[in-house]
């Protein structure tokens, strides 16, 4: 441009917009393996967190109820569901699942994986069934869960069997 000139300078040219292309490309490069891990570590917290809201409302509904409940956690087809136990005089022993929304079986997310679960003070549980049972006195048996997702980060909940409250004790993430 001339000095002096009427022509004004509007807009970017092609390599300011080529640099700001190539910075915003970088940026995105780094950022999104850390937004893949945010979102796997989202995962396993909300599924510990549904968990635990089970684990609860199966104690307070116990406690209410005045009759036992069941968490039975199939660790093979990576499930778990509510039931409680009928009280008649002609059945005992008999568990059905509550007619509501937590009568319903939670699959756990693929990206996640219940890895085990130990009872009272047996060795941890890697497959099959395990049943946590909820008295009328709100009292379980001791429990740990392990839930782990594909990056390797593991939450442990725990539930203390005297007061039968479930719990996320930890949040540790590998890294």
């Amino acid at each position: 441009m001339k000095q002096g000139s009427r022509y004004k300078r509007d807009g970017f040219t092609l390599i300011e917009l080529v640099v700001v292309m190539v910075i915003v490309g970088i940026l995105t490069i780094f950022s999104v393996p850390y937004f893949g891990g945010f979102a796997n570590r989202t995962k396993l917290d909300s599924e510990c967190r549904t968990w635990v809201a089970y684990a609860n409302y199966a104690r307070s509904q116990a406690v209410m109820n005045g009759t036992n409940y069941r968490l039975t956690c199939d660790l093979d087809q990576q499930s778990y569901a509510l039931t409680y136990e009928m009280l008649s005089t002609n059945v005992s022993g008999q568990y059905i699942a509550p007619a509501d929304a937590w009568g319903q079986e939670v699959s756990v997310d693929s990206s996640l994986r219940i890895i085990s679960i130990q009872l009272d003070q047996n060795l941890p549980q890697q497959s099959g069934v395990a049943v946590i049972e909820f008295t009328p006195r709100g009292t379980s048996n001791d429990a740990v869960v392990i839930i782990q997702n594909i990056d390797q980060d593991q939450r442990q909940i725990n539930i203390t069997g005297i007061t039968g409250l479930a719990q996320i004790l930890s949040t540790v993430t590998t890294t």
